[in-house]
């Protein structure tokens, strides 16, 4: 775990929605590509009695893009690879989709210090882990106000959100004003979020080269494939095979361990030209696209 000392600065996601993110998942994935059937899927899932606005604007879009669980802009709006396989998890059975869920949260909270904090205490109340806390959030994207009260509000309200959500997920126990960390699914988590795990590294390398054929497939013939499509097929693929959890963050970090040449193929990655989401970030650059050449029969066939 991170140093469990609480992190000055820190800026917290909004989480206006956190309650029913699986639930927004399913609008999103549901409507790829398509911003107004999504806008109306998530107006339907809260009744209709907010606006358009207050719901989507101001509730669904942000959680679920805080998260890192869409991206995309307007029409191109859709789901990310870490909402792809939440959501596919989550279609498994609840346990799975909260398995999913903790993973991508503990990847989060490692820029925040929550866990981390909580994790050498017993039980915290709510209201000293507030006292412990508050001065350290940065307030200055919460609010266009900077009185101290309104601030002092702002923070308190990112904090309970962040802590509801982690118990939402079953990683933080809440009874009433006591908090405490669930040590099991924590110790599961960091299982789950360890790249040296035998299925995730033994079948990362073919299911890559296996989803990727199947995009250059799809996108009849075309070899320049976009990173963020590789990452979502090939968590989702491997979830589906070994019920491993690969993150965007692993993929990552597995792509940049592997070798991008050998006797048997080439991988040749593509610059972003401009400020788009998801980058890969390899060797101090930021890249987009991935192009693979395969140098064998075999390989071409089998990956």
């Amino acid at each position: 775990m991170p140093n469990a000392t609480p992190k000055d600065n820190i800026s917290l996601p909004v989480l206006k929605a956190w309650a029913r993110i699986f639930e927004l998942l399913e609008c999103i994935y549901d409507h790829p590509y398509d911003r107004e059937g999504f806008q109306e899927a998530v107006v339907n899932l809260y009744g209709g009695d907010k606006s358009s606005k207050s719901v989507f604007r101001g509730m669904a879009v942000p959680t679920l893009r805080n998260l890192g669980l869409i991206v995309g802009y307007g029409d191109d709006i859709r789901a990310s690879a870490n909402g792809s396989l939440l959501h596919i998890a989550k279609k498994e059975k609840e346990s799975e989709g909260l398995r999913v869920l903790r993973a991508i949260l503990v990847e989060i909270d490692e820029n925040i210090g929550v866990l981390p904090y909580l994790a050498e205490k017993p039980t915290v109340s709510a209201n000293d882990f507030l006292q412990d806390w508050l001065n350290r959030v940065t307030t200055s994207k919460i609010r266009k106000s900077t009185g101290p009260k309104a601030q002092e509000r702002a923070s308190r309200e990112r904090l309970l959100d962040w802590i509801n959500f982690l118990a939402f997920s079953e990683m933080l126990y809440k009874n009433h004003d006591q908090i405490r960390i669930d040590n099991m699914n924590l110790e599961r988590t960091n299982g789950d979020l360890d790249i040296t795990a035998h299925d995730k590294s033994r079948n990362f390398q073919s299911l890559l080269f296996a989803s990727y054929r199947k995009i250059v497939f799809e996108q009849k013939g075309i070899g320049t494939v976009e990173l963020d499509n590789l990452r979502q097929e090939t968590s989702v693929q491997l979830y589906k095979k070994y019920k491993v959890v690969l993150t965007e963050r692993q993929f990552n970090k597995l792509l940049s361990e592997l070798p991008k040449a050998s006797d048997k193929y080439v991988i040749a990655l593509g610059r972003s030209m401009g400020a788009d989401e998801k980058l890969y970030f390899y060797q101090g650059k930021y890249y987009q696209t991935l192009f693979i050449r395969f140098l064998t029969p075999e390989e071409v066939t089998h990956g």
